[in-house]
């Protein structure tokens, strides 16, 4: 498969490790950090949560610390589907070490009017 076209629906049987370098690669390529500073207005007047997600390691770190710095907050999934993926937490604390996110950067639903949101 060549990187500059979609894989085909086949592409969600790959190992889990090949699609997570898809999905790496396709978010480097159009989900620029232009981009993400685009929407980062949007996302604080609308109260709406970027998701980090420890299972994809997602987004990266440098969009959330780009972010972080324009008021966006975010929430924390682990997409777990057993317990040793509940206990899964590299990317997390890589996320907590390297950008330093503080309680006031985290979603609180009840903080938000017309209930909780989060995106990914």
């Amino acid at each position: 498969m060549s990187r500059d076209t979609l894989p085909d629906a086949s592409w969600s049987e790959q190992p889990f490790d090949e699609r997570r370098e898809i999905e790496r690669y396709y978010a480097a390529k159009y989900l620029t950090l232009d981009w993400y500073a685009s929407i980062g207005p949007a996302l604080v007047k609308s109260g709406v949560a970027v998701e980090i997600h420890e299972m994809s390691a997602s987004p990266r770190l440098e969009v959330i610390d780009l972010l972080r710095r324009r008021g966006v907050r975010f929430s924390y999934g682990t997409d777990s589907h057993g317990p040793e993926q509940l206990l899964k937490r590299e990317f997390i604390t890589r996320v907590l070490n390297c950008i330093g996110l503080n309680e006031a950067d985290i979603f609180k639903p009840e903080e938000r009017k017309g209930g909780a949101r989060c995106i990914r």
